[in-house]
């Protein structure tokens, strides 16, 4: 009787441990699907503008303003903790979202050289950084082209 208990003990470990595995709940191979990220469609895109963001550009001898808009989809928006924007309202509709894309855009132009942003390309390359900023908050895939409908250096 003292020998049947452990064998007995470690075939329920075993056979518990391989239905864990099996139906997925263990790093299994049989794992359920994970609903796919809204894929960005355009035009069921909601728009959020953030700023003007004012900062220094690297070398604190000249500074940029900058209004940052961008489309999102809304169930990806929702899910970062955001809500649609009325008309005539900016941001995300949260404000903790909004601070942190608002550091994000301030740590890049912070480390933006003045003399970039003054060719069409350096512009285009300048976009393309701050959409890199900032499609990590939402869901991958769910943030469409960043414009710059304000932008001033000096």
């Amino acid at each position: 009787m003292k020998r049947v208990l452990p064998i007995l003990a470690g075939v329920v470990l075993l056979l518990g441990g391989l239905a864990a595995w099996h139906f997925g709940l263990v790093g299994g191979h049989h794992q359920g699907k994970v609903a796919d990220p809204p894929a960005f469609v355009p035009t069921k895109a909601v728009w959020i503008t953030e700023g003007p963001i004012t900062s220094n550009l690297e070398g604190s001898v000249h500074y940029i303003s900058v209004t940052v808009s961008f489309p999102v989809m809304p169930t990806a928006l929702q899910q970062a903790g955001g809500t649609p924007p009325g008309a005539g309202t900016t941001g995300t509709g949260s404000t903790a979202l909004d601070s942190q894309i608002d550091t994000a855009v301030t740590d890049l132009c912070r480390q933006t050289p003045y003399s970039a942003l003054q060719t069409p390309a350096g512009l285009r390359r300048f976009r393309q950084q701050l959409h890199r900023i900032i499609a990590p908050y939402f869901l991958p895939g769910s943030v469409g082209p960043v414009e710059t409908p304000s932008l001033v250096t000096q």
